[in-house]
């Protein structure tokens, strides 16, 4: 049996939200000794095992030192009436764990780790206040003796969004912290604050391994580790780029060896030989290895993985452990193997469905390839005929497969499956991502709603705008207020470009593909705003929106929540009017995991039928009551599962993202939620028209080409001359 854990916050790890949070700043942690990165394979195979727990309401942290796990758990106890936080140890072999002792009522724990010396520190909530961010570390021994209490609210009462996201010890009881605002802070083994400093980059995780303290964290040369040198304050750069994909976590494996999670895989790193080896593919054992929010190390050649499962409702934590095979023993059965490629990591939703399906299909099973670094690979791939059975990616990279017949018309798949009735999706989602009445991909995860929004009162109502009306709107501010909450040169073209790419390049006219007309018009309006390089970004948008000091930010619609903080956060009735457009509304449909089938696979039906799956009433619920994946579902009945959910869920706080050059996380109190404003977000919901369709290498070649412009080393006729040249070279080689 596998552990079942009924919680949705099973496992403390680093939040969504940190995805879209990136810090600024003075990196005083300087980095040296930049190091390349060398993958190898290992060439072994693991047997997994399903480890047993007692049922909790949530499993909030786990410890091991490779004989023993040591764990927190949050249950409902019988003498007092009242859910309790209790630490157990389980030594392997077990099956009965100890109880070392319990926390006081209403204290919840959202990290633990420990220290040489086998002392647990762990991060301590009062769940009496659920608006409290800041926690308390505390410092026991194993049988529960308070031996340190060190309050945080104090060090991250100047950044009242900041959370504390993790902690880690080193070899002399250092303690190391860091926060979603990518802040690190050092304290001594006393409790005293040695020195705080701001990393640039977003932090994942830290972790110690033999006395020594290590950050997992995205620099610009992708995913990277560094060490911490507490006594030099600064940062030693171990390995830059050190996984592919977009997110990962990294923990203390056996020895001188940290052990890496990214989506797809897990490697192993060797602190001593500086060199990487990938273990194992985690889909090739059918485990969500995207959700591995706890991986620990196994006196007996093996790993211990703790996961969320999110296929099952309400979400569960399983807990397998993997070890290495003996010789003549099978790990894995035969079965077909359909190929799914990718852009990108997959979120966790889609993850585990995959899992899902694989794990209850003696048939066949889905092995997903990530092309997000190559996508000309794939390119030629399906060009050739090959390539993966089927796709799940931005919608843009759909279109354009579709427009060289390369990609099936999901119509005739979808009217001739028996499972799946038409008038139970949003007709108007579906409406969107067709191609004159052909249907080339499916929003079967989530979609979102990227939007401009400001007060209605200056506004005037207005439903939709074009690029003039939106330049004549702008000439109403001073130069003291904000328009755009990204007012950069590059920043500013961005934008007004967004809906704008149909008009701006046709990629099915190889001789004169780019509207130059329109591109000078953007440059000009573009050029009037900040140079690049002296821009500099405020991060606090929710002051200036407040103060009125922004005018239209550009939102991402992901939830209910972040509709109604929009409405709460100015203070009155707001529009949702779009970005410039001369089609559709300008509030724009996007889908990062639009589902298409390749014609040129063989297994075309058996590609349909997962994505059918992922249609069923049993998938979306499942995904939605789970909130596995931001946006909005596409059948009726998971929307207005989410709307009642939100419904119940009115108080407390709500987090608005707003977008453009950065992200940022608004928190405010949410109040009542009425049925009137489950219409609004309805209505916006469905009156979308219109798809986000983005040209990234298209992109690149103007936003790099329009910064000698804005430099003043050429003038905007030859910036787009060049750009016209570089675009119809681009659309014939593509052809």
């Amino acid at each position: 049996m596998k552990i079942q854990v009924n919680s949705s916050y099973a496992i403390h790890y680093i939040s969504f939200v940190m995805l879209f949070l990136c810090g600024c700043g003075n990196e005083n942690l300087s980095v040296i000794n930049q190091k390349e990165t060398i993958i190898k394979q290992e060439e072994i195979s693991y047997m997994t095992q399903d480890i047993s727990l007692p049922e909790y309401d949530s499993l909030d942290g786990a410890y091991s030192d490779g004989s023993t796990l040591y764990y927190a758990a949050t249950g409902f106890e019988q003498t007092s009436q009242q859910n309790r936080t209790t630490f157990y140890s389980l030594k392997e072999g077990d099956s009965i764990p100890e109880i070392l002792f319990s926390l006081p009522e209403n204290q919840s724990v959202t990290t633990i780790t420990m220290d040489e010396n086998k002392n647990i520190y762990y991060l301590g909530h009062d769940v009496s206040k659920p608006n409290d961010d800041h926690p308390i570390l505390y410092k026991v021994d194993l049988k529960g003796t308070l031996l340190l209490t060190l309050s945080l609210s104090e060090y991250i009462k100047e950044q009242e969004q900041a959370v504390i996201q993790g902690i880690a010890v080193d070899g002399e009881n250092y303690m190391v912290l860091f926060d979603s605002n990518q802040n690190i802070f050092i304290f001594n083994p006393n409790g005293e604050l040695l020195f705080k400093d701001r990393m640039p980059d977003i932090i994942y995780n830290i972790c110690s391994n033999n006395g020594k303290i290590f950050v997992g964290y995205r620099s610009s040369n992708g995913m990277s580790i560094k060490e911490i040198d507490i006594p030099g304050r600064k940062l030693t750069a171990k390995l830059e780029h050190i996984v592919p994909g977009d997110k990962f976590y990294m923990t203390s494996g056996s020895g001188k060896n940290l052990l890496i999670s990214s989506a797809e895989s897990l490697y192993e790193y060797s602190l001593e030989e500086e060199s990487l080896v990938k273990k194992f593919d985690w889909q090739t054992y059918d485990f969500a290895g995207i959700s591995a929010g706890i991986l620990l190390p196994l006196n007996t050649n093996g790993i211990l993985a703790i996961s969320r499962n999110y296929s099952a409702v309400p979400m569960k934590v399983e807990v397998v452990a993997f070890r290495e095979a003996s010789e003549g023993e099978i790990a894995l059965p035969e079965k077909l193997v359909l190929t799914l490629g990718t852009l990108s990591s997959l979120p966790s939703g889609l993850n585990a469905e995959i899992v899902y399906f694989n794990k209850n299909n003696p048939e066949y099973k889905i092995e997903v390839i990530n092309y997000e670094e190559d996508f000309m690979r794939l390119n030629t791939e399906i060009m050739a005929g090959n390539g993966p059975d089927f796709l799940s990616m931005p919608f843009d990279r759909i279109a354009s497969f579709a427009t060289r017949g390369v990609v099936e018309d999901l119509n005739p798949y979808f009217d001739e499956d028996k499972t799946l009735n038409r008038s139970d999706f949003l007709e108007n989602i579906l409406n969107a991502f067709e191609t004159d009445g052909f249907l080339y991909g499916i929003p079967a995860i989530k979609f979102r709603i990227y939007t401009l929004v400001g007060k209605s009162s200056l506004l005037e109502n207005k439903s939709s705008w074009d690029l003039d009306e939106l330049i004549a709107f702008t000439k109403n501010f001073s130069e003291e207020t904000d328009v755009f909450d990204s007012t950069s040169k590059s920043g500013v073209l961005r934008l007004i470009k967004t809906a704008y790419t149909n008009q701006l390049v046709n990629i099915d006219d190889t001789i004169t593909p780019l509207n130059c007309e329109l591109l000078i018009k953007m440059l000009l309006f573009a050029n009037q705003y900040a140079n690049d390089d002296q821009y500099i970004y405020d991060a606090n948008l929710s002051g200036k929106i407040m103060g009125e000091q922004l005018i239209l930010p550009d939102i991402i619609v992901t939830s209910g929540h972040d509709f109604f903080g929009c409405s709460s956060l100015f203070g009155e009735p707001v529009t949702y009017i779009g970005y410039p457009t001369v089609e559709g509304n300008g509030n724009l449909i996007v889908s990062s995991q639009t589902f298409a089938i390749n014609s040129g696979s063989k297994y075309k039906d058996i590609s349909w039928k997962f994505i059918s799956t992922l249609l069923s009433k049993e998938s979306q619920m499942r995904m939605e009551k789970n909130y596995t994946t931001m946006g909005f579902h596409l059948r009726k009945e998971a929307l207005e599962e989410h709307f009642s959910y939100i419904k119940k869920n009115a108080s407390g706080y709500a987090m608005c993202l707003l977008i453009s050059d950065h992200y940022t996380a608004i928190k405010f109190n949410l109040g009542d939620v009425k049925e009137e404003h489950i219409d609004q977000i309805r209505s916006l919901i469905q009156n979308a028209d219109t798809t986000l369709i983005t040209l990234p290498d298209i992109d690149k070649i103007i936003e790099g080409e329009a910064i000698f412009y804005f430099n003043g080393t050429k003038p905007v006729e030859e910036v787009v001359d060049v750009i016209e040249n570089r675009v119809r070279t681009y659309v014939n080689e593509m052809k």
